[in-house]
């Protein structure tokens, strides 16, 4: 938004916010919103006795938080910078560019949560349904589930390590506002340093989840084919029509049931990956970018300009199929444990 002169005394010409990044910012805070009030809901259903934890409701959980605090950070970070611009207040300017210098980094160990959790979830789903066996029945362990959540925690904040030491505080003279005002500025490393540094983070949060979700969702269409177990813990997917003509009505009926069941995991975890990959679609084209300036992208990088105020679109999208697992028959029983 400044430009800063190479001479000592740094004089910067403000840059007026235009209305319709103030509008876009506006749109952005409602639809964060929305994220923000459906992710409550699914964190109010899932923490509930009623509800039983099992290996899906944990990934959940975690990634309720996560979406949160990227949502909530991003609106800090971004949108009320664009309406603090737009007012044209320079003290309330300063005091969001000294706060960057925390939420910048917080935002990026969250965003890589977020990828390390969908992914832990995903293959976990995989392995149980491809080897419900060796899941004990139909459940991994929550001590596993637990200690994979911590590491990718502690793997998520030493990979976003750099970004603490990548921005810095000037001050420039605003010939506008006749005053002195702060703006933040990526530091003078190393070309070779930051290269190395938006290409692994570039692996780190777009190619490798997008290249691990597409390969796990296509296994996860062939393994869906069957039913994986019934209630009482045996794999029935396989068994022919003679055999499952003999079957008891109550089996019948709890296989009818577990078949929804899944069916309903499914999708949920397939909402869940799909949201991801094209919600962070235009933060890759932007990274992308970044790493290869020479590069024709001017058409991808206004798409995705257009596309970034709508990603808490696709946040709400996700927190809406999140709140369709907690459904069976009817809406009642989820109301029951909503209010309750």
């Amino acid at each position: 938004m400044f430009n800063i002169s190479h001479s000592e005394d740094s004089i910067c010409s403000a840059e007026q916010t235009s209305l319709l990044s103030f509008l876009l910012a506006m749109a952005f805070i409602i639809g964060a919103i929305c994220g923000l009030i459906t992710n409550c809901v699914n964190l109010k259903i899932l923490t509930h006795k009623r509800y039983p934890t099992t290996t899906l409701s944990i990934y959940l959980i975690v990634l309720c938080f996560t979406d949160m605090a990227a949502l909530l950070i991003n609106i800090l970070l971004s949108e009320i910078l664009v309406i603090a611009e737009w007012s044209k207040s320079i003290a309330f300017t300063n005091f969001w560019y000294k706060a960057m210098l925390v939420l910048y980094p917080m935002i990026l160990i969250a965003v890589s949560t977020s990828v390390l959790i969908i992914c832990a979830l995903s293959i976990h789903y995989l392995i149980r349904i491809a080897s419900p066996i060796k899941c004990g029945g139909n459940q991994i362990p929550k001590r596993r589930i637990c200690l994979v959540v911590i590491l990718t925690i502690a793997f998520a904040i030493l990979a976003s390590i750099p970004s603490f030491f990548e921005l810095e505080i000037k001050s420039c003279y605003n010939e506008q506002a006749n005053s002195v005002q702060s703006i933040f500025m990526k530091r003078q490393l190393d070309p070779i340093y930051r290269t190395l540094t938006e290409i692994w983070r570039l692996l780190l949060q777009c190619l490798i989840p997008y290249s691990l979700l597409i390969t796990i969702s296509i296994l996860i269409f062939i393994e869906a084919k069957t039913p994986i177990w019934t209630d009482d813990g045996c794999n029935r997917g396989n068994a022919s029509d003679e055999t499952r003509q003999f079957l008891p009505a109550s089996l019948s009926n709890n296989r009818n049931h577990q078949k929804r069941i899944e069916i309903r995991q499914h999708s949920t975890v397939l909402t869940i990956m799909f949201s991801y990959v094209v919600s962070s679609l235009p933060w890759s084209i932007a990274q992308l970018w970044l790493i290869y300036p020479s590069l024709y992208f001017d058409a991808l990088v206004l798409s995705s300009a257009c596309l970034s105020p709508f990603r808490p679109v696709l946040g709400v999208f996700q927190g809406c199929a999140h709140f369709s697992h907690f459904f069976d028959n009817a809406v009642l029983p989820a109301l029951v444990i909503l209010v309750g």
